[in-house]
C-alpha cells in the first residue's frame, strides 16, 4: 500500500453578492475636511462538498476518509464603514485621522480531517490610524508617516495541526508605524524607501501572530536618461526586507529567518512610454528562505516547509495602444 496515498476535494459553489454603499465628503473649512463611507453586503454561499479517494494510503484512507458529496451554505451580511478627517495645514502639509471597519465573508476549507468541519466564519478588522503627509512645492520629496492599530476579530489563519491543515479563526490585534518617502535630487533619478513596523499579536494568548514580521519594508532606486530623442533607458534597483518571523501561532516554535532579495531590471522604452522591453532579476543573489513551514500534514514526524521563490529572470514586453 502506498503510505501516502491520494484524495481529491470537490467544491462547487455558488456565490451571489449583493451590496449598497455611499460615501458623503464636507468641507468645514479651506483647511478641514470630513468624509464618511459605509457599505452594506449580503454574501450567500451554495454549494457540494465531497472527497475521493485516488490512490489508497494510510493518509488518504485514516486521515483525510472520503465523503460523499453533501450540500454546504453560508450568508454573511455586514455593514462597512469609514470615517476621516483631514486638516491642511499648507498646500504642502497635511494632517489625517481614519477609523474604519471591513469584514470577510467565511468559507470554505478544503483540507480538514472532517469535512464536516470545513466552515470557518467571518473576519472583521477595526483600524484607528493618524498621520502626517509632506511634500515640497515642486514634487522633488514626499514624506509621510501614519501609526495605526488594528483589531482583528476571527482571524481568518491557516495551520498546520497533526496530521491535517486547517482554516481556523482567531482575535489578533496589530500595532504599528508606516514609513512611505522618496527623493528626486536630480532630473531621471528617484530614490525610495517603504517601511513598515508592526507587532502583531493573539489577543487571547498574547504569542506573536504567524507570519507576521515585525519590520518589512522596501528601498530603492530608479533612473531614465534618453539615449536618442525617442528612446529612454530605464534602470531600477531594489532591496526588499523583511524580520524573521513564526510559521505557527505560537512563540515556542523556530522562526525563520530574515528574508533580503535583492531585485534588478533594465529596461529599454520609448520616450511617451507606447512600448518597452525589460528585463528582470528578481532574488539575484538566489536567497534561500522558507515562506511557510511546519509539521507535514499526515505523518507523525517530519516537517514540510515551501521556499521563498529562488533567483529568475524574465523578458518582459509591453506596449500601449
Amino acid at each position: 500500500m502506498n503510505l501516502a496515498g491520494a484524495f481529491r476535494v470537490h467544491l462547487a459553489q455558488d456565490t451571489d453578492v449583493f451590496s449598497v454603499f455611499g460615501q458623503a465628503n464636507y468641507k468645514f473649512t479651506e483647511q478641514l475636511h470630513i468624509s464618511l463611507g459605509g457599505r452594506w453586503t449580503d454574501e450567500r454561499k451554495n454549494g457540494n462538498l465531497g472527497r475521493e479517494i485516488v490512490k489508497p494510503g494510510l493518509v488518504s484512507l485514516f486521515a483525510f476518509p472520503a465523503y460523499a458529496p453533501f450540500p454546504v451554505k453560508r450568508t454573511d451580511s455586514t455593514f462597512d464603514y469609514s470615517a476621516s478627517v483631514q486638516y491642511d495645514v499648507s498646500s504642502n502639509a497635511m494632517l489625517f485621522a481614519t477609523y474604519s471597519k471591513g469584514a470577510k465573508a467565511g468559507g470554505f476549507a478544503l483540507t480538514p480531517m472532517l469535512l464536516q468541519n470545513a466552515g470557518y466564519g467571518r473576519e472583521t478588522a477595526r483600524t484607528a490610524e493618524i498621520g502626517l503627509k509632506l511634500q515640497d512645492a515642486g514634487r522633488r520629496w514626499l514624506f509621510n508617516i501614519s501609526a495605526f492599530n488594528t483589531n482583528v476579530d476571527d482571524f481568518q489563519q491557516v495551520l498546520i495541526k497533526g496530521p491535517v491543515v486547517i482554516v481556523e479563526n482567531a482575535d489578533l490585534r496589530s500595532r504599528g508605524v508606516e514609513l512611505e518617502a522618496y527623493w528626486r535630487p536630480v532630473a531621471g533619478f528617484q530614490i525610495r524607501l517603504n517601511n513598515t513596523y508592526a507587532d502583531a499579536k493573539n489577543k487571547t494568548t498574547a504569542e506573536p501572530a504567524p507570519i507576521a514580521p515585525k519590520w518589512s519594508g522596501s528601498a530603492g532606486i530608479n533612473y531614465r536618461a534618453g539615449i536618442d530623442r525617442d528612446v529612454d533607458v530605464i534602470l531600477d534597483c531594489s532591496v526588499d526586507y523583511r524580520s524573521r518571523r513564526y510559521y505557527l501561532p505560537t512563540a515556542t516554535t523556530p522562526s525563520g529567518a530574515p528574508f533580503t532579495p535583492i531585485n534588478i531590471s533594465l529596461a529599454v522604452a520609448k520616450h511617451d512610454d507606447s512600448w518597452e522591453v525589460r528585463l528582470i532579476g528578481r532574488n539575484i543573489t538566489n536567497e534561500l528562505v522558507l515562506a511557510s513551514a511546519g509539521p507535514a500534514p499526515g505523518m507523525p514526524f517530519g516537517s514540510i516547509g515551501i521556499a521563498e521563490r529562488a533567483r529568475t529572470f524574465a523578458l518582459q514586453l509591453s506596449g500601449r495602444f
